[in-house]
């Protein structure tokens, strides 16, 4: 990608005509989502999931705003088709916005 100012203007540009809808179930990936909407995304997720989905703050930024986390885990064991654990480890996936 030769310019990536030129993309997040023009995204950013189309998100104040046309906002986007904070919903855990179609959060895309694809697109500039602000600050705000990311945290409510996480916050949203974590009340949807509270036993998989943990948020966490690991400071703040150089603007001075919170920089939130989204922990997804869970108490379940990975384990192979016949039965056997896989490891005592568990899946953890992290994401900061």
């Amino acid at each position: 990608m030769k310019d990536i100012g030129s993309v997040i203007e023009e995204q950013n540009f189309a998100h104040l005509h046309q906002p986007s809808s904070v919903n855990a179930d179609n959060f895309t990936y694809d697109k500039y989502h602000t600050i705000e909407e990311i945290h409510a995304w996480i916050d949203q997720l974590v009340q949807s999931y509270p036993n998989l989905a943990t948020s966490f703050s690991v400071g703040e930024s150089y603007e001075k705003r919170d920089i939130k986390g989204l922990k997804i885990s869970s108490n379940k064991t990975a384990v192979r088709s016949d039965g056997t654990p896989v490891n005592k480890k568990k899946a953890v996936w992290w994401d900061g916005g």
